[in-house]
């Protein structure tokens, strides 16, 4: 249920509050989907507050640990949210100031790892 929380949170573009909860559904359930969450929330945050270094990392380590589900979501709103988050890192890379104009992603209702398994 808090996991629920986390995602409306995020897609309300509350990231602060949206890692807080990731945190505390990490802590009943240790997975990659939900450390890979935490990093996409506190990516986003740090580029709300201008922070692009943090911005970066989080969001490269956020890539790197949700991909796997993304790739097991291929038409939800995980595997979008992954490929719109490498499209702003490619256009940070390239010293583009597109990616300040660029919509936040949305994640919805994403599916978990339990439900791609069943």
């Amino acid at each position: 249920m808090i996991l629920k929380y986390g995602l409306a949170h995020f897609d309300q573009e509350d990231f602060w509050a949206a890692c807080i909860s990731l945190d505390e559904a990490w802590q009943d359930d240790p997975t990659d989907y939900c450390q890979g969450l935490i990093y996409l929330s506190g990516g986003f945050y740090h580029l709300q507050m201008g922070n692009l270094c943090g911005c970066r990392l989080l969001l490269e380590l956020a890539v790197e640990w949700l991909a796997p589900f993304a790739w097991a979501d291929r038409e939800g709103s995980l595997a979008g949210a992954v490929a719109h988050t490498l499209t702003l890192l490619r256009a940070m890379r390239a010293g583009a100031g597109e990616f300040r104009s660029l919509a936040y992603p949305k994640l919805g209702e994403a599916i978990s790892p339990a439900a791609m398994a069943a």
